[in-house]
């Protein structure tokens, strides 16, 4: 036993020494798709960003989001997931403990030493190229040292890989809930299903509340909804002021759409890129014909992302002084 240990040790020292070993490795884990190295180990609460949806709403469309697979967790909730309960003496169950009501998923409240239990969605459909895919839910955890619950993701029917790892803590409100947002991989050339698990693992040293899973998303932020200024009709030039939104993902640029009257056809005649940091923005119409109205929207763009929705419809004169 004594040499067993003895080349154990060696070996773990050799991998540390070429970088194939991680000062995060949890070796009292044991799943069957669990690596032991961790990229993000228990990651801050985002509350700035936040679903809308509820159990009486949560197959609205949503202004802000584009859902790929939610659920506001309630009675029918098993028929949208998977359980499994490889070890143990606790599995993920339907709790009446929750953010919001009538339900949340929970694994533990206590669990026991050497649980092995997995809560894996069903897929969620992204189309083709989309990027800034993410993973939403509120949480409620309180695991020991040495345990831990790994959040997964798996692609068009891929091998499960984790984007964090909760462990020897807890969330900041517990016994309250906080709302994690965890970035996924972009989408391939090819629409593709995503599926997330949780994997809660636990050694034989001690036992705590365990893991909570509440109002749960895969989606994707939309585009931010700019607006236009009503001044626009200026001597020698047609002006379009644009007003960046603050709700919503920043775009790269601004699709500039004209009509002659205002429930005309509008087509594009120009773009130009969102600058950053300032609050708005003007764009000179290079084809607009003297003493003549026209009318604009707007509407923000970004490769990986639907076209924004359009602005407010505003109009302007181009004019030229005697």
């Amino acid at each position: 036993m004594l040499r067993f240990i003895t080349i154990a040790l060696a070996v773990a020292a050799v991998l540390t020494i070429f970088g194939c070993g991680s000062a995060t490795q949890n070796t009292g884990l044991a799943g069957p798709d669990y690596t032991g190295d961790h990229a993000l180990i228990n990651p801050a609460p985002t509350p700035g960003e936040d679903f809308g949806f509820d159990d009486n709403n949560d197959k609205t469309v949503s202004g802000l989001y584009n859902y790929y697979f939610e659920d506001a967790v309630n009675q029918h909730s098993t028929g949208r997931w998977d359980v499994t309960n490889d070890s143990g003496k606790k599995s993920w169950t339907l709790s009446n403990v929750f953010y919001t009501d009538p339900k949340a998923w929970q694994m533990g409240g206590n669990y026991w030493n050497f649980e092995h239990d997995t809560l894996t969605s069903h897929p969620g459909l992204v189309p083709a190229g989309r990027r800034g895919v993410k993973v939403g839910f509120h949480g409620r955890w309180s695991i020991d040292p040495g345990d831990g619950c790994s959040v997964q993701v798996s692609i068009a029917g891929g091998p499960f890989t984790e984007v964090a790892f909760f462990t020897g803590g807890q969330n900041p409100s517990f016994p309250g809930w906080d709302r994690y947002t965890l970035a996924l991989p972009d989408c391939g050339p090819q629409d593709q299903q995503y599926r997330v698990r949780f994997e809660f693992s636990s050694d034989g040293n001690g036992t705590n509340v365990g893991f909570g899973v509440d109002r749960f998303a895969i989606y994707q932020t939309k585009l931010t909804v700019p607006t236009i200024d009503p001044s626009k009709e200026n001597e020698g030039a047609l002006t379009v002021t644009i007003n960046h939104g603050f709700v919503g993902e920043r775009p790269d640029s601004y699709d500039i759409y004209r009509s002659d009257i205002s429930d005309g056809q509008y087509v594009k005649v120009g773009n130009t890129e969102y600058p950053g940091t300032m609050f708005f923005q003007n764009w000179d119409d290079p084809t607009a014909q003297a003493f003549t109205e026209y009318w604009y929207k707007v509407c923000s763009v970004k490769q990986g992302w639907d076209d924004g929705e359009f602005s407010n419809i505003d109009f302007g004169t181009y004019w030229i002084a005697d």
